[in-house]
């Protein structure tokens, strides 16, 4: 019998909306409702408060890019596992890039960003909720800049400034969902040790001295990888600091 709350179980329930304030939003709504489906993809045109880390706004035109939330509602995973669930979510959406453009390097920028060399293309944000000892559920939101040509910021790309074609959004998101659900499956049946060691592959700029500002400080170091709590192993003054998401900002 198929586990209802397996890989082959994502996207079985899609929602396509116009406007929304965000997917992640609309999907934290639907599961405080209790009537969602574990897998439930949902897909917005345009978001008029999509966030990413930190309350970052995430730019976005509308009809242009992937933007999108699934939900997750594991069976008997532990708390600790969570890391392992953003690396899965990472490596899914760096491989769909990177089947777009095989060419580019394509790494996971940390926390779980997606860069194609030095320019942001992805954006994820994760919001889990525990019962005891468990994930209760998790909603993945994801950003892909797909179409749209011109951004506020120097370090933004998308697909479309890469290859100089344009994409249908549908069959991305169809691209994006067989990836999650590799991924996830990687994740559901604890293979850690593959999700850490690719993750760890494409850490972005790991072993390139770098700048970063900590605590008010501009320091040089090198990303050395993540630990299991998910903090960045960076190298500074040939120690090993662990910082978490708030105490390092990239320069």
């Amino acid at each position: 019998m198929l586990n209802q709350n397996s890989a082959y179980s994502l996207g079985n329930h899609v929602l396509h909306l116009g406007e929304v304030t965000s997917t992640n939003d609309l999907a934290r709504q639907l599961l405080d409702e209790k009537i969602v489906h574990h897998g439930t993809f949902i897909r917005a045109d345009m978001q008029s408060k999509g966030r990413g880390q930190e309350q970052n706004i995430w730019e976005s035109e509308k009809g242009a890019n992937l933007l999108c939330s699934l939900i997750l509602i594991p069976d008997a995973v532990q708390v600790d596992s969570q890391v392992y669930l953003n690396m899965s979510v990472c490596l899914a959406l760096r491989d769909m890039v990177q089947e777009y453009c095989p060419t580019r390097k394509v790494s996971i920028k940390w926390p779980n960003d997606v860069y194609v060399d030095d320019h942001k293309i992805v954006g994820v944000l994760i919001e889990n909720a525990f019962q005891g000892s468990l994930i209760k559920h998790s909603i993945v939101g994801m950003g892909v800049n797909i179409n749209q040509q011109s951004f506020t910021s120097a370090k933004a790309c998308s697909l479309a400034t890469i290859t100089q074609q344009t994409y249908d959004v549908a069959v991305c998101s169809e691209l994006l969902l067989g990836h999650l659900k590799f991924r996830y499956d990687q994740w559901i049946h604890q293979q850690k040790q593959a999700l850490w060691n690719d993750y760890h592959q494409y850490l972005y700029k790991k072993d390139v001295v770098s700048l970063f500002e900590i605590q008010g400080t501009i320091v040089s170091g090198m990303v050395k990888g993540i630990d299991e709590a998910g903090r960045l192993l960076l190298q500074v003054d040939g120690e090993i600091r662990l910082l978490n998401v708030k105490e390092v900002k990239w320069l």
